[in-house]
């Protein structure tokens, strides 16, 4: 099979190749295509920017979007972890957390607009360890589940830009798993009880009800995804074990993908499920700076966040996101705000 592509006004012909690869002719000249497996690291440089992806059989394409990769955006009005957000990278929002470690949880929120945070609307009870995961907008949020102590919480809380009412309680109380959507259409997956859960439930702006059950039990997980039929979850803690798994779900049932390069659990997680982000976090030893692009099948390995941070929330997508609060490996919670704008895109052009 043959397929053409016009690029910089000359023809890509790509053609399948007897032995499982790609050939390519590019005008006149003929190129023999590098095979990989989903998008490549960004340490892996190839001219003209073609490689076949073994993995989903595609001819696949790179094209840069000259993107700087993380820079430093403005800071929150408070140092903070534990909280969670959602939005884009222009019109973000922030929601409870703590302000340190051995802190109670707070109600705080606070909106971004590009350039700078303006304290917003208080949550209607102190939160923490909030399910995580970009999940709603900035004019239409929600914040979902978490903990007050001495316990686990079941309610949610739906946000219109500037105050907080109460949404629909969940079926069970939980903390700290992985939630995505919007807030007509959000799913909470994962988290911890009094073990880690299998469970996933489904919000329709008014009631939770129940959906597929993942694959691997789990809680401290990430996860994103643009609506409930699309969503991703990530890394996280099976009863101890920091783990690198990954699971997509359609609406009804999860799927296993390819794994997250390091095992990692409570960075920030944000983008659709064919483009996600996931950024910062931890393993048992550290807090680190890797950032991982998400093609709905596999990772890969991009550029390293300004400040190592875990338990950061995260807004946007895979092309121009954002991350902001957490702890550092030295165990300062920060204010800090990280904005990402991808050095590079990535397009599917045969078959």
């Amino acid at each position: 099979m043959a397929v053409t592509f016009c690029a910089g006004g000359g023809a890509i012909t790509c053609m399948c190749s007897g032995g499982g690869g790609y050939s390519a002719i590019l005008g006149n000249e003929p190129l023999n295509l590098p095979i990989l497996c989903g998008i490549p690291d960004q340490s892996e440089t190839f001219s003209p920017g073609l490689w076949f992806d073994q993995c989903s059989d595609q001819v696949r394409l790179a094209l840069s979007l000259g993107g700087t990769g993380w820079s430093a955006g403005g800071a929150l009005p408070y140092n903070i972890n534990q909280g969670n957000g959602g939005g884009t990278q222009n019109a973000a929002y922030h929601y409870g957390g703590t302000l340190g470690t051995g802190n109670p949880a707070v109600s705080c929120t606070a909106e971004y607009n590009g350039s700078s945070w303006s304290t917003s609307g208080a949550l209607p009870a102190i939160r923490r360890l909030l399910f995580r995961g970009c999940v709603g907008t900035q004019n239409a949020g929600i914040a979902i589940f978490g903990f007050n102590a001495p316990a686990n919480q079941n309610t949610s809380y739906e946000y219109n830009g500037t105050s907080w009412s109460s949404g629909g309680s969940g079926a069970c109380t939980i903390r700290n798993g992985a939630a995505f959507g919007t807030q007509n259409s959000a799913t909470a997956a994962t988290g911890f009880t009094s073990t880690d859960q299998v469970g996933t439930q489904e919000y329709n702006g008014t009631s939770w009800s129940g959906g597929g059950n993942v694959i691997t039990a789990r809680q401290s997980i990430n996860g994103a995804g643009q609506n409930q039929n699309q969503g991703w979850i990530a890394g996280g803690n099976d009863g101890g074990v920091i783990v690198s798994c990954a699971e997509t779900y359609n609406g009804t049932s999860w799927a296993t993908t390819g794994a997250v390069p390091s095992v990692q659990q409570i960075g920030g997680s944000t983008g659709r499920q064919a483009y996600g982000l996931l950024t910062g976090g931890r393993n048992a030893s550290s807090i680190f700076s890797c950032t991982f692009l998400y093609d709905g099948y596999l990772w890969a390995t991009t550029c390293g966040l300004i400040t190592a941070v875990a338990c950061n929330a995260a807004a946007g997508d895979g092309r121009n996101g954002i991350t902001f609060s957490g702890q550092t490996p030295g165990g300062s919670v920060v204010s800090c705000t990280q904005e990402w704008n991808n050095p590079w895109d990535y397009y599917q052009i045969g078959t």
